[in-house]
């Protein structure tokens, strides 16, 4: 499925803001089944929707008209070169014609080696997983964008070595005022990396620049960047998956790694219905003792939530969320090791 919202502006504290999606679900789409590796993009003034397996892109335009991708692609051209079909990419235009392709691959470790497991137990007496954990390379290619064909020959395997474990979202960093390129990828554990495309053999945590690594606290990641309205440049970027949009903003700052510094902050939604994450357990109590009463919910990223009310019972209006705190730190429990 896909949703269709429409950009409404900032906060006062200069956060995104969203209108609901009044359109309702996209469910139209030449997605629905099979690979839904996709990317929803704007090219040469064309949105359009893109996904590829190991030997095949396809390609639909969106019809504004009938808010609908419809359900047969446009394009579906042949690609060469790919190991497998991708865990994540992102295409970034080199001029009017050509692109770009840039895809994370399985390096093809099998997830759970034995189906044995599910009678002795995913993980063992210490609780560590009795299976493994892949990896994954990084690869390149170029496309004609008016006919959506491969060009420049087979795919090309930018590192030799097994970049990182599990990564289930990417997208391209450019910052056109120093030059610096690379992707980002955040893998299924929630960390945030940096591969510097001038040596994509290289793999540099990304920090909030003071040494604490920077983490997305949900799981099943999907990533944007966010191109400026003119050139190149893409810096700020977009994570979502179970649990709240972040926008992480680029503070034009490098930390000593070379690697990026962003600053994270909630992406909001206009007059939506409240949010909390999946999994979540909410409870009612007058919090602040203004006598109405407010939510507390607990949720899958191991956060709870405040949403104070500054309604009434009858026709209550909540306000952002706040992250409860225990002796000054944010109360947090991850799953995983």
């Amino acid at each position: 499925h896909a949703f269709h919202t429409t950009y409404a502006g900032k906060s006062k504290d200069g956060r995104l803001i969203y209108t609901k999606p009044a359109d309702g679900i996209i469910k139209d789409t030449p997605w629905s089944k099979g690979n839904r590796t996709e990317r929803v993009m704007k090219i040469n003034g064309e949105t359009v929707a893109i996904n590829f397996t190991s030997d095949k892109i396809n390609v639909v335009k969106y019809n504004s008209s009938t808010k609908s991708f419809g359900s047969a692609y446009n394009y579906t051209n042949s690609i060469s070169g790919l190991p497998n079909g991708p865990l994540a990419f992102d295409i970034v235009l080199e001029n009017n014609r050509t692109a770009v392709v840039y895809s994370l691959h399985q390096d093809g470790t099998a997830y759970q080696e034995s189906h044995e497991y599910v009678e002795q137990g995913y993980y063992d007496a210490l609780g560590f997983w009795r299976g493994n954990i892949g990896g994954c390379f990084l690869y390149s290619f170029r496309i004609d964008v008016s006919t959506w064909t491969q060009t420049g020959g087979n795919a090309v395997k930018l590192s030799n070595e097994n970049l990182m474990y599990m990564p289930n979202g990417m997208c391209y960093f450019h910052d056109a005022a120093t030059g610096k390129q690379g992707v980002i990828a955040c893998g299924k554990f929630g960390a945030l990396n940096f591969v510097p495309l001038d040596d994509p053999t290289q793999v540099i945590g990304l920090t909030d620049g003071k040494d604490n690594p920077l983490i997305y606290s949900g799981i099943c990641h999907n990533m944007i960047s966010m191109p400026e309205a003119e050139g190149n440049n893409r810096t700020d970027m977009i994570i979502s998956g179970e649990g709240a949009p972040y926008r992480f903003c680029f503070t034009g700052k490098y930390d000593s790694n070379g690697a990026p510094v962003f600053k994270e902050e909630l992406v909001l939604s206009e007059k939506n219905d409240l949010y909390c994450g999946s999994l979540c357990v909410p409870s009612v109590v007058d919090w602040d003792k203004d006598g109405v009463l407010d939510i507390v919910a607990g949720n899958s990223e191991g956060r709870i939530v405040l949403y104070r009310n500054f309604g009434t019972d009858a026709a209550p209006a909540f306000g952002d969320p706040v992250f409860l705190q225990s002796c000054g730190e944010e109360i947090h429990f991850r799953a995983g090791y």
